[in-house]
């Protein structure tokens, strides 16, 4: 089985083979660019997806034998409940105050934490669902323009 993390050597910043520095699989050439670049990082992570999908897949259950009739007021309601558990698909912690000029697409910046949180709703005024493979396909596009991002980052000195 494939490992979802990968090794950066400590002082190159090359993606190794090494128990150096471990980030997600998927962030690494990010990690690696943006740390060659000065710019230090304290931690990362790149959620999975199946924790809201769980909860997703209950309330559409739901939804889907009529428990209860679906309104407006409920689905604000089931749309909070769900918002509640939604997650930060990828979020990079850096360890210093850093100002950017820009921003990747769909990313923000809070503090020294830049993040994509990954909704599991089509869009903002229904409680239908993304699929996997939808979740999946942005999750992909983020990870790119954030890589994308880092590549056209000025070096930090």
């Amino acid at each position: 089985m494939k490992s979802n993390y990968i090794c950066l050597n400590n002082e190159t910043f090359e993606i190794e083979n090494k128990k150096d520095m471990i980030v997600p699989y998927n962030l690494a050439k990010t990690i690696s660019l943006l740390s060659k670049k000065g710019y230090l990082i304290s931690e990362c992570n790149n959620a999975q997806l199946y924790p809201p999908f769980l909860l997703s897949a209950l309330v559409e259950g739901l939804i889907d034998e009529n428990v209860f009739k679906i309104n407006d007021t409920n689905k604000n309601k089931i749309r909070k409940i769900i918002e509640q558990n939604d997650y930060e698909s990828i979020s990079i912690i850096f360890e210093d105050d850093y100002k950017f000029e820009e921003l990747p697409k769909g990313f923000v910046f809070e503090g020294r934490n830049l993040r994509y949180v990954l909704s599991i709703f089509k869009d903002a005024n229904d409680i239908k669902f993304k699929t996997l493979v939808e979740l999946d396909k942005e999750r992909n596009e983020s990870i790119k323009n954030l890589e994308n991002w880092a590549e056209k980052l000025p070096y930090n000195n």
